[in-house]
């Protein structure tokens, strides 16, 4: 094969390409990203849209994401959330705003007059990965070998 001949297989190579790739946008930095709770709900319908509750946060979060609340909540959860096994930050509007807690459903017995026997949270071993949880407070909850939070990464806590 002659250099001509290669040059023109490469020109032609990248001109392919370049239209190929034209209407793609370019590729940006990762940039932490937030979900938002809007609802207090315990239910997922696999959006975290207009109507976010913390369990679809949670599925629906990447690593490095924050999960605020747009109000002050009390969220009474039906079963433990989704174990985390990336690094996560939830952010309360206040220990006494932010209130997660358990309960036994079906009929809801709100606790601690009825707590429930799961956590709440289970940090993952998986990488490395920090569950940073501030101005929130969980109420009512257990679970054996774990209390409401079953730590087998790095959690921190920090209140206000």
């Amino acid at each position: 094969m002659t250099v001509n001949k290669s040059i023109r297989i490469c020109l032609s190579t990248f001109v392919l390409l370049t239209m190929l790739f034209a209407g793609m946008p370019a590729p940006r930095a990762h940039a932490a990203e937030t979900w938002t709770v809007t609802n207090a709900a315990d239910t997922d319908d696999g959006l975290c849209d207009s109507h976010c509750t913390l369990r679809e946060a949670i599925n629906s979060a990447g690593s490095g994401y924050t999960i605020n609340f747009s109000r002050n909540q009390t969220i009474t959860l039906c079963s433990p959330l989704p174990s985390i096994y990336q690094r996560l930050t939830i952010k309360g509007k206040g220990a006494a705003n932010t209130i997660v807690q358990d309960s036994v459903c079906n009929p809801v017995t709100l606790a601690p007059s009825g707590p429930a026997t799961y956590r709440v949270f289970e940090v993952g071993t998986e990488g490395r990965l920090t569950l940073r949880v501030s101005s929130s407070t969980f109420h009512g909850n257990s679970a054996y070998g774990g209390g409401g939070i079953n730590n087998l990464g790095t959690l921190e806590v920090t209140w206000s």
